[in-house]
Formats: C-alpha cells, sequence, structure tokens
C-alpha cells in the first residue's frame, strides 16, 4: 500500500473497515518508508503504521532498525578481520537505502578506517545490479575482500558473477546481505550470512499495540537480527582480482 495509483483501493478498503466499526487497523507497507497516511485511517479507534513511518508523529508506527542492521553487517565483517569492505547499494532513494550506507560507513569510522568511495556502488536492487556491480569491484586495482550487499538479490548476483571470475567464497571473498529472503539467503552455495528483517517481530508489536491500554502513538524501532551462515571467513591474506 502507500502507492499512488493505489489511492482508491486503499480508501474503498478503509471505508468497509469503519463501516464494520473495527476497533483498529493496521496499515502494512511493502517496502520501508516515508508516507502520509490516508486521511480516512484518522477516523480509525486505532491504527499502526506497519513497515513505513508517517511524516507526523500522530500515528503509531513500527520499522525495522536498519542503521543499526547494517552497522552489524559490517561490523560482522571487521570482526573477521576485513578492512577492505564494500558496499553495494542501490540506485533507488529511500529510507533503507540511506539508512544502510550509512551504518555501513559508521562502522568503518567507528573502527578507525576511512570510508572509500570506490568500495561503495549503487546499482539494481536485483541480481543483475550485484552482478554488475561485482564486475566493476573486481577491476579495481585494490578489490575487496568482503561485500556487504543491499539486499539478497544483489547477494546472489555477487555469488555468480564471483563464479564467473573464479573467486571462491568465503576463502577469497567473504559476502553479507540484507532482508534474509528463505529461497535465496538459505539456498545459496555456501549459505548466506544475512541480517533478518524482523517481519514477524513487527506484526506482533502492531497487534500488540492495538490491544494494549497505550494511546499515544509510539514510533518503535525493532533490531535485524544477524543470521549468521557460511559465507564468511577471515580474508585470505591477499586481495582477490580478475584472473
Amino acid at each position: 500500500i502507500g502507492v499512488p495509483e493505489h489511492q482508491s483501493i486503499e480508501q474503498a478498503a478503509i471505508e468497509q473497515l469503519l463501516e464494520q466499526q473495527v476497533d483498529g487497523i493496521v496499515y502494512g507497507a511493502m517496502y520501508h518508508r516515508n508516507l502520509t497516511p490516508p486521511p480516512l485511517l484518522r477516523d480509525a479507534r486505532r491504527a499502526v503504521l506497519l513497515d513505513c513511518s508517517a511524516t507526523t508523529s500522530d500515528t503509531a508506527s513500527v520499522v525495522p532498525d536498519e542503521f543499526n542492521g547494517a552497522y552489524t553487517a559490517t561490523k560482522h565483517l571487521l570482526d573477521h578481520g576485513h578492512t577492505q569492505i564494500a558496499h553495494i547499494s542501490i540506485d533507488t532513494p529511500g529510507v533503507a537505502t540511506t539508512a544502510r550506507r550509512d551504518g555501513y560507513q559508521q562502522a568503518l569510522i567507528d573502527h578507525q578506517l576511512t570510508p572509500d568511495q570506490r568500495l561503495l556502488i549503487a546499482t539494481g536492487a536485483d541480481a543483475e545490479g550485484g552482478r554488475r556491480a561485482m564486475r566493476h569491484l573486481l577491476q579495481l586495482a585494490l578489490p575487496p575482500t568482503a561485500v556487504f550487499c543491499f539486499n539478497d538479490q544483489v547477494a546472489m548476483g555477487v555469488y555468480q558473477q564471483a563464479a564467473v571470475a573464479g573467486v571462491r567464497i568465503p576463502d577469497q571473498l567473504s559476502v553479507v546481505g540484507f532482508d534474509d529472503q528463505q529461497l535465496i539467503s538459505s539456498e545459496l552455495v555456501p549459505s548466506l550470512t544475512t541480517m533478518r528483517l524482523p517481519h514477524y517481530e513487527m506484526g506482533r508489536w502492531a497487534i500488540d499495540f492495538l490491544l494494549g491500554s497505550q494511546l499515544e502513538p509510539v514510533q518503535q524501532v525493532l533490531k535485524c537480527p544477524l543470521i549468521t551462515r557460511h559465507s564468511v571467513a577471515s580474508p585470505a591474506g591477499k586481495s582477490v582480482g580478475l584472473p
């Protein structure tokens, strides 16, 4: 929801719910964003925005902690001894894009490393974007030994391009994703270490808020857990590049 061309559908759905005198409404977005809730939502007895935040603070909301998720992902690579860490971001502006990039950079700074703009790539949010970004990174004079990807689809593209270039994961290149998309993260070989979006926890928090006694709107931010699998190892001691 929250898509302009779907406003009439949203309005009709909310009107039907209000006619049935529901006690609360959860208004969920497909991805983390800031938005202006439909005016009708204010007529609901209680409402919660899920995976989105209002431009004002008069509606309760619950969102994932994108910044600290990216910070944790980057720190995980730093803790394994990597210092040449790339971040493959996406070329679509948004809350998650900015927060994940900032969390990555802050983790480097906190570990006395200056972010290298050559290792920060913006690409498409899919496997092709990951392949394209990885081709560029492997051609650098000093390629990364680790990559933190905006999402698991991008990470899948990194895997594919690394295989084409003869680069072994995690022996020569460590990879961390974001989202924990089960059909990707657990099925890649080796399985992908990634940050899990707290979908269940956000839904549970939203319902608990609606059923609770708290009347004032709350802006809740929930932790993204690190899911460790087999795509991260200590650096091999030498850079990797195109053969």
